[in-house]
């Protein structure tokens, strides 16, 4: 499977950027190779959100609630990824349309993906209030949630919750840590190397790709592994440092230095990716 195209990537952040939310949150997803005729046509108002996710009997309002309500202008379900679309993927098959079942988004069928989207009224989010608001919206579903977040300015961040079985409840989940690529500059001339790197990692056909070389079924619990496994951690430094001292290796080898510098190729090489390092942090 070929991976998701560059540039369809940073043409969708572009038009995200001042594109209808509902429109541009699906185009984006639709270029990392996402995409699902399971839709819900809601308004947007955030109201009419909380009161088709969450029990009807429940009419209690969290803290965490009353400050997305606040913050947030408006919400979206934009499609709902189950099985069917996933092994179709898999398969390379297209136009696969499910627009003739009845009731085709199904809050009940947790063994799917819900692909959201939400504009924020304000600029500035700290990573505690995106962790926050996707938690909340999490709290309500009872499949994994992708939360896409546009902010007033225009840059928007990708959240997501790991979730694992309740050990005395099986039929709850309790939701671990959030991963999440925030801030992410939807001009193409701006946008981070390390958020495009994040974007193209979490694409349909590096996830089908990593759940063929895992030995994974392609089904929703190998989809979900590999999107564990791409926002995992620890896999993520190892990955940086393994990249990092094969470069080094390489760069032993092949730079040249000053004959009259008393120091080792290997003392050079550090000095230089440590001002590297210092300079992409900052």
């Amino acid at each position: 499977m070929i991976d998701a195209p560059l540039d369809d990537i940073k043409a969708a952040l572009r038009d995200l950027s001042a594109d209808n939310l509902a429109e541009g949150g699906r185009r984006l997803f639709a270029a990392l190779g996402y995409k699902s005729e399971r839709t819900l046509s809601l308004s947007g108002d955030v109201d009419e959100f909380f009161g088709y996710v969450k029990d009807s009997s429940d009419d209690r309002r969290t803290q965490s609630e009353r400050h997305f309500r606040k913050d947030a202008q408006s919400v979206h379900l934009l499609f709902q990824l189950t099985a069917d679309e996933i092994a179709a993927a898999a398969t390379g098959q297209q136009g696969i349309s499910f627009a003739a079942e009845p009731g085709r988004f199904n809050k009940g069928d947790y063994n799917s993906f819900i692909f959201m989207a939400a504009q924020l009224r304000g600029c500035d989010y700290s990573r505690t209030q995106y962790a926050a608001y996707t938690r909340e919206i999490n709290k309500h579903l009872k499949m994994p949630v992708v939360a896409l977040f546009r902010a007033a300015d225009g840059r928007v961040s990708l959240s997501f919750v790991h979730r694992r079985k309740h050990k005395l409840g099986q039929d709850h989940d309790v939701l671990g840590q959030v991963s999440l690529a925030r801030n992410i500059d939807t001009n193409p001339d701006q946008t981070h190397r390390a958020h495009v790197d994040i974007l193209q990692a979490l694409a349909l056909s590096r996830r089908l790709r990593w759940i063929a070389d895992n030995g994974r079924e392609q089904n929703f619990k190998g989809l979900l592994d590999a999107w564990l496994a791409a926002l995992d951690i620890q896999e993520l430094n190892k990955k940086f440092y393994r990249e990092l001292y094969d470069w080094f290796e390489r760069a032993v080898k092949e730079a040249r230095f000053p004959k009259k510098s008393p120091l080792q190729p290997e003392e050079h090489i550090i000095r230089l990716i440590t001002r590297l390092l210092f300079i992409w942090f900052i």
